[in-house]
């Protein structure tokens, strides 16, 4: 089993064992926090993802932030969705994200 740790307003999800999950989640904040060796803001390599959210759109399987973790793969998946919208011919659809990579 899998288990998660909630720590100001931040869960934490574990990828360090050849475990098969899938969690999905609807956050209030659009930013998301991948730590390796260490915890986020504790010396660790750190990638930060910022993007917008809206709170009332549709998400794909209901969720805008999916984290995949799988035996068969040497990584854990981390995805980001973008609100649904349904686009007429000559319209176009946004989605922006900030990475940015730090620690030791």
């Amino acid at each position: 089993a899998v288990e998660l740790t909630e720590r100001q307003g931040w869960t934490g999800i574990p990828c360090e064992t050849a475990a098969c999950y899938k969690f999905g989640a609807l956050i209030f904040t659009g930013e998301i926090r991948a730590a390796r060796n260490g915890r986020p803001g504790a010396g660790a390599i750190e990638l930060r993802r910022s993007f917008l959210v809206e709170p009332n759109a549709l998400y794909a399987h209901r969720s805008m932030v999916e984290v995949f973790n799988s035996p068969a793969y040497d990584y854990c998946e981390i995805e980001i969705h973008a609100p649904f919208h349904i686009l007429n011919p000559g319209d176009y659809g946004e989605h922006q994200q900030v990475w940015s990579l730090t620690g030791k």
